[in-house]
């Protein structure tokens, strides 16, 4: 094992990686990123253009499902991202798509393929079999489970109409016109963001079946002009209901099979989807994070090494190059970066969240929507930009303000605004509270007038922390995963964002000293045999889930794990002209998905916080 960091190595990799990741922004000056292409947003979105307008979009429709062709796994099925394993709902929404070209010879083999994997997962191609395999996958939670099973039955993969739409629970779309106040004490079966999913599908549901009672009928009837206007309202005037090529598709090819298929919510999606295919026929899972990306660049660019817990150790001209590389960054694009994220703060309740205004979302178009995490992550970047300018001031305060009222009554944070019930992606997370323990931290000295609201508010937050604690150590994140852990959980990434956060406000807070202690004990015990972070079973490394590790780990002790952590990571970055992206990202109800930006901006984050061990 290596007894220390090589600083030139060292000075080497931060140099690549600075540059690298100033070059990845887009011609306006911010990033963008760019999300793997995926088999369910391509599968969904050529179906939605084929039920709509099959000879007007051809080329479009050929052109994804050559792309799925093309990205096929050698098991015959396809997973969320071409770097997946094969899953069943990817292959079952991809089996359906590849319904359209079924009596084609040109892609008889890749569909036969397909059908041989689905039978060795579910026993044969029985519409019941189908069904019940989908439905004990996602339990109550429809957000998922239906949209699977309406698209496969629109597809005729579930037998003949009308018997065939018996199979498909019906979602009670009449219930979207009750006040949003409501939604919580309504059973409602899918989570909060899935508003529009629940009005299509469950109107082409009803629309497809004659097996109403009077009551139920009546009831339907009248609703549907009032629900239809309310779908109008929750789709942005692009007509990508949350940029998500997958929510889109499910909502149009619901319309586009009944008589709304010339309704203007139709006809937006179709225009969102065209739009949106890329060059070599596929679709993202969003159309970008832009904020989310730009945010996370700003912090690692600019994290002041003067504040690194190595600041006792003579650092040498390292510092010195660090410095005069953010400082030029500052100088340069500071002014605009603080405008630009300014611009994206949202200054009016959302349309369709009903979240109260101040927040910021994922992405800079008009699709986003606000949410926990981003809010967070543009306080504390705000903050590194901040210089006594009122207009950022007044910003930061609507912003904390935006986290104060969103918290939930255990402690915690959600991710859009306080849940409708128990479905989880409405529910408090860890990652999102410690993010915003260290937004409002941060900010706190600033803002007087919210001083007490924040002290109390993150005292409770901690409390959620300790009591969500897993007694091993770590915890649980909401949004990420590993697609090759049990359960698809991913404890690294909860553990050291966590980490990462409460290790800015320990001083503060004090309490958290404990809670930091057995999350560095159990990620020290997760590091693999090559030296990196990731999948423990497998050794499957990543240089994600690496970099988050150390930031949280990194102290002014000399530590072995971190020394060859440190190593693996500078080795595996430095002398690539582009760095592998993991999906490690996991999208709503199980998709997984990743981030060209996510290596490089934690990479550089943690490289700045290496800065040099004991010899």
């Amino acid at each position: 094992m290596n007894t220390k960091i090589d600083t030139e190595k060292l000075n080497k990799a931060i140099s690549i990686s600075e540059q690298r990741l100033l070059q990845a922004r887009n011609s306006l000056g911010f990033w963008e990123g760019y999300l793997s292409s995926s088999a369910v947003s391509t599968s969904v979105a050529i179906f939605a253009l084929w039920k709509y307008d099959k000879e007007t979009y051809h080329d479009k429709i050929i052109l994804g499902i050559n792309w799925l062709c093309n990205n096929i796994n050698t098991d015959g099925g396809w997973g969320d991202s071409p770097k997946s394993e094969t899953n069943l709902s990817s292959t079952l929404l991809t089996w359906s798509a590849l319904s359209i070209v079924k009596d084609d010879e040109k892609y008889s083999e890749t569909i036969d393929k397909c059908e041989s994997w689905l039978r060795n997962i579910i026993g044969n191609l029985k519409p019941n079999l189908i069904i019940k395999k989908v439905i004990s996958f996602y339990g109550n939670d429809r957000t998922f489970s239906v949209p699977i099973l309406m698209f496969c039955t629109l597809a005729g993969r579930l037998g003949e109409e009308p018997d065939c739409w018996n199979h498909i629970p019906q979602l009670p779309f009449e219930l979207a016109q009750f006040p949003h106040q409501f939604y919580k004490f309504l059973n409602l079966n899918v989570v909060s963001y899935a508003l529009p999913a629940l009005i299509a599908m469950g109107l082409v549901k009803y629309k497809k079946t004659s097996n109403h009672n009077f009551l139920s009928k009546a009831i339907r009837e009248k609703a549907i002009p009032k629900v239809m206007n309310i779908l109008e309202t929750l789709q942005p005037e692009h007509g990508g209901f949350l940029e998500a090529a997958p929510l889109t598709g499910f909502v149009t090819m619901s319309l586009a099979s009944t008589e709304f298929k010339n309704h203007v919510v139709t006809q937006n999606g179709i225009d969102f989807l065209t739009s949106t295919q890329r060059e070599d026929g596929s679709w993202p899972i969003d159309t970008n994070l832009a904020t989310w990306v730009t945010t996370l660049s700003i912090k690692a660019l600019l994290i002041d090494s003067c504040k690194s817990p190595f600041k006792k150790r003579d650092l040498g001209g390292f510092k010195d190059n660090i410095q005069r590389s953010t400082s030029s960054f500052a100088k340069k694009d500071k002014q605009f970066l603080t405008q630009w994220l300014l611009d994206q703060q949202f200054q009016k309740e959302h349309y369709f969240t009903h979240s109260p205004a101040g927040g910021w979302g994922w992405t800079n178009l008009y699709g986003g929507a606000p949410d926990a995490d981003d809010t967070s992550g543009a306080l504390v970047a705000l903050l590194k930009m901040y210089s006594g300018e009122e207009e950022i001031l007044d910003a930061a305060r609507k912003g904390i303000f935006w986290l104060l009222k969103i918290q939930n009554s255990n402690g915690g944070i959600p991710t859009f605004c306080k849940g409708w019930g128990k479905l989880p992606f409405d529910q408090s997370c860890p990652d999102l509270t410690a993010h915003a323990i260290q937004a409002m931290s941060e900010w706190k000295s600033k803002l007087p007038s919210l001083q007490k609201q924040i002290d109390k508010s993150i005292k409770r937050m901690i409390k959620y922390l300790s009591k969500n604690q897993h007694k091993d150590g770590y915890w649980l994140p909401l949004w990420f995963g590993n697609q090759w852990n049990k359960n698809h959980e991913n404890p690294i990434y909860g553990t050291a964002m966590v980490g990462i956060a409460l290790q800015e406000v320990k001083n503060d807070f004090p309490e958290v000293n404990m809670l930091l202690k057995k999350a560095s004990k159990w990620l020290f015990s997760e590091q693999n045999n090559d030296n990196g972070w990731g999948n423990s079973a497998s050794g499957n490394s990543t240089i994600e889930e690496t970099s988050l590790a150390l930031q949280a780990l990194i102290t002014e002790e000399s530590n072995d794990s971190i020394i060859s952590g440190s190593n693996w990571l500078i080795e595996n970055i430095s002398d690539k002209s582009e760095l592998t992206a993991s999906p490690i990202g996991l999208y709503f109800a199980s998709l997984w998905y990743s981030e060209k930006m996510y290596p490089m901006v934690y990479s550089l984050a943690a490289l700045k916080k290496i800065i040099k061990y004991n010899k």
